[in-house]
């Protein structure tokens, strides 16, 4: 079976997140990023998210809604806040089930805390289950509006769900996410520099010397 069709059977098999909950309100989203800057962080960018988020708009604007709420996230993943961060991702998605970044940074947050806690099991798995919405979503509904290729998301979930899959002992399956992920990457991409890794053949240097 040709590495294709693997990987097509494998995310064949993988459920996609189902989103139960409403997010809380904007006052309260803004409250709570308040509360994390004024009491830990004291962080300008942060801050200044927090305002755009504040200013008003119209209810039925959701798009605006979450790219601020996305954008916290974010702000708080760079700093190193990874449970802070996962909660404004997961309101991103219950904002709009179809936010496919978030998806994408929700299974980033929970490889970041697999790496640090290891007293919980599931993650690398759960971690799975989000980059695989990620593309799914990303196939749905990608626009170019940030101007970064869709064959780049596509591909750093790909990435990703790969290195998931060797944490679990699952080596040429991760193997096989990790060369699609670098045959449809452009050259702009770079994501691979956050896991650590130089260059693809790197990555792929460690699933044959585990082998």
């Amino acid at each position: 079976m040709s590495y294709e069709n693997i990987i097509e059977e494998t995310l064949s098999e993988i459920n996609l997140v189902q989103v139960n909950e409403e997010a809380p309100s904007k006052d309260k989203i803004i409250q709570n990023a308040q509360w994390l800057n004024d009491r830990m962080y004291r962080d300008g960018q942060l801050y200044d998210w927090i305002q755009e988020l504040a200013v008003p708009f119209f209810e039925s604007s959701s798009n605006t809604y979450k790219v601020y709420v996305y954008a916290i996230g974010a702000r708080l993943f760079d700093l190193g806040e990874i449970k802070e961060a996962k909660i404004f991702f997961e309101w991103c998605i219950q904002i709009d089930t179809n936010y496919f970044q978030a998806y994408k940074f929700l299974g980033d947050c929970l490889m970041k805390l697999r790496s640090r806690f290891d007293t919980a099991s599931g993650y690398w798995e759960e971690a799975i289950q989000y980059f695989r919405t990620s593309i799914y979503y990303c196939e749905k509904t990608y626009n170019d509006s940030r101007g970064v290729p869709k064959e780049n998301y596509l591909g750093d979930n790909y990435l990703k769900i790969g290195i998931c899959y060797k944490e679990i002992g699952e080596l040429q399956l991760g193997k096989s996410f990790v060369i699609k992920a670098s045959e449809i990457v452009t050259d702009t991409y770079t994501h691979y520099q956050d896991l650590g890794f130089d260059n693809w053949s790197q990555i792929i240097h460690i699933f044959n010397e585990e082998d």
